[in-house]
């Protein structure tokens, strides 16, 4: 069993050792490791050996949850260059980590992929990193995440402790990738953002001043967004009505008990409630 369990290895590797040599070109990867929220993304590969071979070169990315590979064509950087690249737009981005590759279609249409070790090792990953700041512990979370139920998502930051040493008009509010400073409440140590629209996610969120020493930064908070609870829209209509005959005035002997009047009330009323494509309605008498 286990000489068949060796044989097997030294198969495996000879066939990557064979395919590593049956390779037609070398590539180098000169993405940026990290990039910045708000920021579009140069993506660069370089190829070091066997440029003239290559016919097109694609960039293959994804997001972690994502089970399909989103395609963009990459160009050379200029007539005669060794680089291909592309730009990854902030908007793609957002505020989540990306997976991705290259692959490299040859003018035989066959198709190399880098890393080289994809199937193995996995692709690679762009991540995000931190703004132009230095980071400072002044800046404390206060809203807090959970799986329960809400109106709105919301994200609140305390800076207290360093209130008097930032310039308010500089306070940056970064929530998904975005800038959502003109949708945020801006207070002299309190910084909150509230968000109906985004429910179920996790999404990252920082906060950025500039103080006398320079820019500053918060931590960057992965927070998981509540459930927004669904509101079935509603519309309700109805009237009151009442009516009485009231008699005040003395009977004639003459007048038989068939012809007496007595007091008397109605009251009645109806509704109807609304909702989509669905009408109930409802009457209620009283008299």
């Amino acid at each position: 069993m286990k000489r068949i369990l060796i044989c097997l290895i030294l198969l495996s590797l000879s066939l990557i050792a064979v395919a590593q040599t049956n390779r037609v070109i070398t590539a180098q990867n000169q993405a940026p490791v990290h990039y910045t929220f708000g920021q579009d993304v140069t993506m660069r590969v370089e190829v070091n050996i066997g440029a003239q071979d290559v016919k097109t070169v694609r960039l293959r990315y994804r997001q972690p949850q994502e089970t399909i590979y989103h395609t963009q064509d990459m160009r050379l950087q200029a007539p005669g260059s060794l680089v291909w690249e592309t730009v990854l737009k902030s908007s793609q981005i957002r505020d989540k980590d990306i997976q991705y590759h290259y692959e490299f279609v040859l003018k035989d249409l066959t198709v190399e992929i880098l890393p080289r070790e994809f199937e193995m090792s996995g692709p690679y990953v762009l991540t995000p990193g931190p703004m132009s700041g230095k980071l400072d512990e002044g800046f404390i979370l206060l809203s807090t995440e959970g799986e329960f139920e809400s109106d709105a998502f919301v994200f609140a930051v305390s800076f207290f402790e360093i209130a008097e040493e930032i310039d308010p008009s500089t306070i940056r509010v970064w929530v998904g990738g975005r800038d959502v400073t003109k949708e945020s409440t801006i207070t002299d140590n309190t910084v909150v953002y509230r968000d109906s629209k985004t429910k179920g996610e996790e999404v990252r969120a920082l906060i950025t001043a500039v103080k006398e020493e320079g820019k500053v930064q918060s931590h960057i908070w992965s927070i998981k967004t509540p459930k927004i609870r669904a509101r079935i829209p509603l519309n309700f209509t109805g009237s009151v009505n009442f009516a009485s005959n009231i008699y005040n005035h003395d009977y004639s002997e003459t007048l038989t008990d068939v012809l007496e009047n007595e007091n008397d009330w109605m009251a009645w009323g109806d509704a109807s409630l609304n909702s989509g494509i669905a009408t109930a309605y409802t009457n209620l008498l009283f008299s």
